[in-house]
């Protein structure tokens, strides 16, 4: 059932409902949004061990910051006589003073209405009085909800949390390490972004010396033997909420990669600001590295020292990769990114040594939605066009764009050039 959501057929009349019901949602909560820095977190709710195993668990990953998790509730039947028993219940939780309240103690409205966060497991529970009454502070967690909205919720759950001070932490080290970086970089001209389309496995059939500035993206953290062969990358760039900021065992794994090769090459890291806190909370120790993003609906924009955001246009490459090459170097040379050939049922097709294709069943099983809502075709004929309109952006500024692999994407097909060494 898991690889039916991702690879099945699609079902676009009931893709068109729920994409309605989510905009209808979205209005409505954006008109009554009133948001408290101060109140609990409400998590409802579990009505089942299972259900309330699999909260905790997420909980315990989304929620890495103490302050945070003393200050969340998870509401639960009145049937669970294993609740204080539970394993599940670590220490850690009791020690913050995170609490489970039965569902029977909160029919007087005021847990709710005190409420910063209502994150609802199930979207039918909106349909609760108490809780539609307070709809401005509802965020949605239901794996079969809509599409990507219950990764995003649980992605930026701990941030939206967190008061203006513990924010402006997250935005004083960015703006500390963008400016190292910038310093360390200074005067690169030549760079080359690595993709993991499945033409990435030709590298060896070509010489980076002369590219004074590489980066990587996503998994391409696995693949040992590139890194050693490219000499490791200055820039690491991920963002997906599902492949790696998720609770399944692909992102437990990637994530685990990501440290390795940050620890080893000492690599910056560019990552959507949400996550910062956890990142951080999980690997201190790599503070100086990581660099958040803000994402924002507006024209193209190449990060600087003054202002570190990018457009949010859903793709790695058009999200993070061209723009953050094009804010340090002239010449970018695109590596890897071949595109959507014809009949495909996926995304696209990814390098088998750049991909944990053992655990992509993880991820389909925690995200549900995440796949079942995708018209893949729609997504990369998208793709297609803020490509095209990326470059062009770009090359009005000076900017300069080749693609070293073939592509199928318009934009990269027609500036493709032949670098292969004597190697071949």
């Amino acid at each position: 059932m898991a690889n039916q959501h991702a690879f099945g057929k699609r079902d676009f009349f009931s893709i068109f409902l729920r994409r309605l019901v989510y905009l209808i949602f979205r209005v409505i909560k954006k008109l009554f949004t009133t948001q408290s820095e101060y109140g609990p977190i409400v998590f409802y709710k579990a009505t089942s061990q299972q259900e309330y195993s699999d909260l905790i668990k997420k909980i315990s990953w989304f929620l890495p910051d103490e302050k945070v998790l003393a200050n969340a509730v998870l509401v639960s039947s009145d049937n669970f006589e294993y609740i204080e028993k539970s394993n599940y219940l670590s220490d850690k939780y009791r020690a913050s003073g995170f609490s489970v309240r039965l569902e029977h103690s909160v029919n007087d409205n005021m847990l709710f209405s005190s409420a910063s966060i209502i994150v609802l497991t199930k979207f039918r529970y909106i349909f609760k009085l108490a809780i539609l009454k307070n709809i401005g502070k509802i965020e949605i967690t239901d794996p079969y909800f809509f599409s990507y909205v219950e990764s995003i919720a649980w992605q930026n759950l701990c941030h939206n949390s967190m008061n203006k001070e513990s924010k402006s932490y997250y935005k004083e080290v960015t703006k500390r390490n963008f400016s190292v970086l910038q310093q360390r970089i200074m005067g690169r001209e030549n760079a080359v972004c690595f993709v993991t389309g499945p033409s990435f496995d030709a590298y060896k059939d070509y010489n980076f010396e002369t590219y004074d500035l590489k980066l990587i993206c996503n998994s391409i953290v696995k693949n040992d033997d590139f890194l050693t062969y490219i000499g490791g990358p200055d820039i690491l760039v991920f963002a997906d909420p599902v492949f790696h900021f998720g609770p399944s065992l692909y992102a437990e794994s990637f994530r685990d990669c990501v440290f390795k090769v940050v620890r080893k090459y000492k690599c910056f890291v560019f990552v959507p600001i949400s996550t910062l806190p956890l990142i951080l909370n999980r690997a201190e120790d790599l503070s100086q590295y990581f660099i958040g993003i803000e994402y924002r609906n507006t024209s193209f924009h190449f990060p600087t020292s003054e202002e570190i955001y990018v457009k949010d246009n859903g793709n790695i490459l058009t999200n993070l990769l061209i723009p953050i090459a094009s804010s340090f170097a002239n010449k970018i040379s695109i590596f890897g990114a071949d595109g959507r050939s014809k009949g495909e049922k996926y995304f696209w097709t990814h390098s088998k040594t750049a991909q944990f294709n053992d655990l992509m069943n993880s991820t389909f099983e925690s995200h549900p939605s995440f796949f079942r809502d995708r018209d893949y075709s729609d997504y990369y004929e998208q793709h297609c066009k803020t490509v095209n309109d990326l470059l062009e952006f770009g090359e009005a500024q000076g900017k300069v764009y080749y693609a070293l692999t073939r592509s199928f994407i318009p934009a990269l097909h027609s500036r493709e050039v032949n670098t292969r060494s004597h190697n071949n």
